[in-house]
């Protein structure tokens, strides 16, 4: 009995932590935060920022939140900048809570007194802590008695940094990549009984956008993510529409494979968004564990400082 539940345990951290690491757990509001996948974007609107967003999973549990996040940057001297996020992802008995610092800076390549002109090269280096927890006292087993069952929790914490540069027109387009896991090591789980390499973890953000008239925008975003020397990787793609820069309406689709479709509003500098992925491809053997045909997520956000000008 122990060697089996030993082995299904650690089946159950490969899967989820592959599923942690490509960010599978996110209500993905790419079109609107493009930044939670690269720090270095935050400085794309000009403008301190904040935003929350909470959501399920198609890779997840019926009826459980698996994601809740919050990420906030600012400007702290004329091109340097601090962007901060905080996150925690469940998945069945399984647990990651984890943060994220970073350092922006920027250089202006062109239009600096010009926010509809102006375009930007934007650095980031960041510093991650999380804590992995898997939850054996919520383990349900006919053998009560069986010692790796009594009230033990294993928590493996772990640090690491990132590496983050994008080229920004605020009007435009944007175009990003992000390297995650800078230092290579490796994680040991129960008492260094199985040891998993922990390989670099790369994304690449890009965006572009045009205005017809005074009201129309329309525009595409996509993200690329993959683990370098292993075979997960994750892709988006979303068409957008945003009417008189407060109605927005996004349709796309994401690599499990889902379809996903979003509606945000903005009210003054407040921003509320809602977005659904379905599946009709779900499987359970397929992929990973799928228990959801339908996801959602909710995303507040808010800018300050918009009657100031672009930095």
């Amino acid at each position: 009995m122990r060697k089996l539940f030993i082995f299904c345990f650690v089946v159950q951290v490969i899967i989820v932590r592959a599923q942690f690491s490509l960010g599978q757990f996110n209500p993905y509001f790419f079109n609107e935060a493009p930044e939670w996948q690269n720090p270095s974007l935050s400085l794309r609107n000009g403008v301190p920022q904040l935003f929350v967003f909470e959501g399920t999973s198609i890779l997840s549990f019926p009826r459980q939140p698996v994601f809740y996040g919050l990420m906030t940057s600012a400007y702290l001297d004329y091109g340097i900048g601090l962007a901060a996020k905080f996150y925690q992802q469940r998945a069945g008995f399984s647990r990651n809570t984890g943060g994220e610092l970073s350092f922006l800076y920027q250089l202006h390549l062109a239009g600096e007194k010009d926010a509809e002109r102006a375009i930007k090269l934007i650095f980031s280096l960041s510093a991650i802590g999380e804590q992995y927890r898997f939850m054996y006292d919520q383990v349900n087993s006919n053998n009560h008695l069986d010692p790796i069952l009594q009230q033990q929790i294993e928590n493996i914490p772990s640090f690491n940094g990132a590496f983050g540069l994008s080229l920004v027109s605020q009007n435009s387009f944007f175009l990003g990549i992000h390297a995650d896991r800078l230092i290579s090591f490796k994680e040991n789980y129960l008492d260094n009984q199985i040891q998993q390499p922990i390989p670099i973890y790369l994304s690449t953000q890009g965006g572009i956008q045009k205005t017809f008239g005074m009201k129309h925008m329309v525009g595409l975003r996509t993200l690329f993510t993959m683990e370098l020397k292993n075979n997960h990787f994750y892709y988006e793609g979303n068409l957008f529409y945003t009417w008189n820069g407060t109605i927005s309406l996004s349709a796309g689709y994401q690599s499990f494979p889902a379809i996903t479709s979003s509606l945000s509003v903005r009210l003054m500098s407040f921003t509320f968004g809602y977005q659904a992925s379905f599946s009709p491809w779900a499987d359970v053997v397929n992929n990973q564990s799928s228990y959801m045909l339908l996801s959602h997520g909710i995303i507040l956000k808010k800018l300050f400082n918009e009657q100031k000008p672009v930095r």
